[in-house]
């Protein structure tokens, strides 16, 4: 499990990135080959975040992880229970096609959590 402190220099280390990433764009405002390799190298360490940050609220909330709207937290394959507003509970069907943005209705989905096979 992660302790805040380590969140806290993860997310340190973010934020160096995303300063060392400004630094490798060329006059042309061209992304070089090295930007392009950090750009993927950046994506992997949001993966990892959110891996080990999910894995501390699912533990925590059997499973259930709170949902705010947006972006789709989960590949569209990935099979998931979702609760809505309203309190009802959904088990996805495999490329699930529900609207996680909210527009404070019913069916807004205001929790996930990943089904394990």
């Amino acid at each position: 499990m992660i302790t805040s402190k380590q969140y806290d220099t993860l997310m340190r280390l973010n934020d160096e990135k995303e300063t060392a990433l400004k630094n490798l764009y060329t006059g042309s405002k061209e992304l070089t080959d090295r930007a392009f390799d950090f750009v993927e190298a950046n994506q992997e360490f949001e993966r990892f975040v959110l891996s080990i940050t999910e894995d501390k609220v699912q533990k925590e909330s059997d499973g259930w992880i709170e949902w705010g709207g947006g972006k789709r937290p989960v590949d569209s394959t990935t099979l998931i229970t979702v609760r809505f507003r309203n309190g009802e509970e959904h088990l996805s069907p495999v490329k699930h096609h529900y609207e996680w943005r909210h527009f404070n209705r019913w069916n807004d989905i205001v929790a996930y959590r990943v089904v394990k096979p």
